[in-house]
């Protein structure tokens, strides 16, 4: 669980109960963890957007497909294993239905060691008997990781011959 964590909750105001965030917003990170593209998407709704920032990286918003797509072929070309991503604090607005989450993730990789920042932002709605379900994810990398790694991860590959490196 995580280290800190802050409600925002509002008397007199009803929402979902910070338990209930809470837990899918975990579910999330342990689905992210286990590098199980189906478990990622199975705590989503049908239309939900994956949106990677900051802005400045110029990535655009990914449809449940095209994050399995996506994530699918960065997981097999750099070979990522032991994934874990540790929640260091979050916030929870029950009225909004949203979980703030920060974290950092380690991983094994071909290149070799991983090791990055994480702050999600996770919008959530109810459906059917009270489930919850994550209807966009909005993921804060640390953007000069993201850059250096994106390189570092095609040059190793390609000197190894991994196919579908590229320096682009």
């Amino acid at each position: 669980m995580a280290a800190n964590h802050v409600s925002t909750a509002r008397s007199g105001h009803s929402g979902v109960s910070t338990e209930k965030l809470l837990s899918t917003a975990h579910g999330f990170i342990d689905a992210l963890s286990s590098l199980d593209v189906d478990r990622m998407l199975a705590l989503r709704t049908s239309d939900c957007q994956q949106v990677i920032l900051p802005a400045s990286l110029g990535r655009e918003p990914l449809s449940n497909e095209e994050f399995r797509a996506m994530y699918s072929g960065y997981l097999t070309k750099a070979k990522f294993s032991d994934y874990t991503i540790k929640v260091l604090s979050s916030a929870v607005d029950p009225i909004q239905k949203k979980v703030v989450l920060y974290g950092k993730g380690e991983a094994t990789t071909l290149a070799g060691p991983f090791k990055s920042e994480y702050v999600f932002l996770l919008t959530m709605v109810e459906e059917n008997n009270d489930e919850i379900r994550i209807s966009k994810v909005e993921e804060f990398v640390d953007s000069n990781l993201s850059i250096q790694e994106g390189g570092t991860f095609d040059v190793v590959l390609l000197q190894r011959g991994i196919e579908g490196a590229t320096l682009d």
